[in-house]
């Protein structure tokens, strides 16, 4: 057995339900997009620009795609890098791994939402109901699901935005 299913195991009951409600929101929406990750076949939206740009930002040439940040498409030719060049996986597609470079932050933007709730005070139950919405949200789910920059935004805005108003009372006046 693994070290976590060990961890796990040496929980008390309670605990251990606990912690599995805490995370079956995003294991649920982890194994949904996952498992079409691949589908469709061809690019979609906007990623038939998005995609070659990470290429070309990671390989070092030509950018193809000067008019948008590139630190998303830096992130996203990283993870095609990282997976799909160093270490191969499985035999998947490229555009199969750009998108799941795009669920992992899609994922990361989902627990920021669940963060953002118990930020602002609210129990533990209504943000993992706003969790649950947003998982359900259709606009969250293709934008996490297709190789774009906007999810990236999403997530790194939720976060960024949240780290700002925590520290609100050591930066009095400052954005909020």
């Amino acid at each position: 057995c693994c070290e976590v299913c060990k961890v796990f195991m040496k929980l008390p009951l309670k605990t251990f339900k606990k912690k599995i409600v805490l995370w079956f929101p995003l294991i649920f929406f982890g194994v949904l997009l996952f498992s079409r990750a691949s589908q469709p076949k061809v690019m979609v939206f906007d990623e038939i620009h998005y995609i070659p740009a990470a290429k070309a930002l990671i390989t070092f040439t030509d950018n193809t795609n000067w008019v948008h940040p590139p630190f998303a498409k830096i992130l996203m030719g990283l993870g095609w890098f990282v997976f799909a060049k160093v270490i191969p996986f499985f035999p998947i597609d490229e555009s199969t791994v750009f998108r799941c470079i795009a669920i992992l932050f899609g994922l990361w933007a989902l627990w920021g939402v669940r963060a953002w709730m118990l930020a602002l005070g609210f129990t533990e139950r209504a943000a993992q109901a706003a969790v649950w919405l947003t998982g359900f949200n259709f606009l969250w789910f293709v934008q996490s699901k297709t190789a774009m920059l906007d999810i990236f935004f999403i997530a790194f805005a939720l976060w960024g935005l949240l780290d700002i108003y925590r520290a609100k009372t050591k930066w009095r006046g400052w954005v909020l």
